[in-house]
């Protein structure tokens, strides 16, 4: 439960594409903070250096060391290492957020491909490394440049900076055991841990902050430019899928830890499964483009009905001998329906 008076409330070590925007800007609501840091430090740039290339309102966001991080803000939600945060906030409860690691990394490769040339005005040369999701998605997971985005980045947030973790070289499997020991240990020396999938996520923190939480929906990936789209089942080669499975091995460790203390093997395997599905299911919608997208979300236009045929006239009564016959009255002509050959009120058809 958060401390009233400390300062910062508290830290959140926010792996890239597990809602963490979302979870921020429900943070600062639940805890009417005012003073926030959101930013990076360096452990997410890969083998990028041209710091000084940014224009300064953005380098004020990028804390290349620990010092550079405000003393007391209400509250710290950024891209951040837990070794940062640690080192400026020793005191400062941290809490992080886990997300299925395939569909985590699927949504990290297609919310970079969204990113249309000049994004990220200021950022000196860094869109060049971003530009690299626009390749298929097997070279995205393939390139060893952006191995600090792409390669358990869950892990290495966790552990950075460490000798057997560098920056443009994917973690060795030889490594696994050691470093995955290491994680685990780091994981559980946070005050609040939890993975997105828990239907019961948002009731768990808001009794560990001590006060209501809704958890907002913001920076969710949006429909991939035309000119990018691809039917994503292109994309999963048997080479992307064991490039996948690589780049997500250990984060994938760690996201079973965490669910295993809540759901048993089978349980845990079973909503592994869906969450990767559910991911396959959006993100293949956003591959469509926007207007596909936005087509199949909205509602189908109701189709009218043809016109019901008027009924037909009745036949003419028999009529007696004319020598019988009394003088007729002026027949009226027939009474036609004041809505026969008007459209059937529309209704959606089912």
């Amino acid at each position: 439960m958060l401390k009233p008076g400390q300062r910062p409330r508290l830290v959140l070590t926010h792996i890239p594409k597990s809602a963490g925007t979302s979870l921020r800007h429900s943070l600062i609501a639940a805890t009417q903070a005012e003073h926030v840091m959101a930013g990076f430090d360096r452990s997410l740039f890969c083998g990028f250096r041209n710091f000084d290339a940014f224009e300064p309102q953005v380098r004020a966001i990028v804390a290349l060391a620990p010092e550079e991080l405000p003393a007391a803000p209400d509250i710290v939600c950024g891209h951040y290492a837990a070794s940062t945060t640690r080192a400026r906030y020793p005191e400062a409860p941290h809490i992080t957020v886990l997300r299925e690691a395939r569909a985590r990394l699927l949504s990290h490769w297609t919310y970079w491909r969204c990113a249309a040339p000049g994004h990220a005005p200021g950022w000196g040369g860094w869109e060049s490394y971003v530009a690299k999701a626009t390749g298929s998605l097997v070279d995205f997971l393939s390139d060893t440049t952006i191995a600090g985005q792409v390669d358990n980045v869950g892990l290495r947030m966790l552990l950075w900076p460490h000798p057997l973790i560098r920056d443009e070289a994917f973690i060795a499997e030889s490594d696994d055991a050691e470093l995955l020991a290491l994680a685990i240990k780091v994981l559980d020396g946070f005050d609040f841990v939890d993975y997105i999938e828990n239907p019961l996520f948002e009731s768990r923190l808001a009794q560990w902050i001590g006060g209501d939480f809704r958890l907002q929906r913001v920076n969710e990936t949006t429909p991939v430019p035309a000119e990018l789209c691809a039917p994503l089942e292109r994309m999963f080669t048997p080479e992307a899928m064991t490039a996948l499975a690589q780049r997500a091995r250990l984060d994938d460790a760690l996201w079973r830890y965490v669910v295993g203390k809540h759901l048993a093997p089978a349980a845990v395997e079973a909503l592994r499964e869906a969450a990767f599905a559910a991911a396959i299911a959006r993100h293949a919608r956003l591959m469509q483009g926007p207007a596909l997208t936005e087509a199949k979300a909205a509602p189908p236009e109701p189709e009218p009905e043809p016109a019901p045929e008027p009924a037909p006239e009745p036949a003419p009564e028999p009529q007696p001998a004319p020598e019988l016959q009394p003088e007729p009255a002026p027949t009226p002509p027939p009474r036609r329906s004041l809505l026969a050959g008007l459209p059937w009120p529309f209704r959606a058809r089912r």
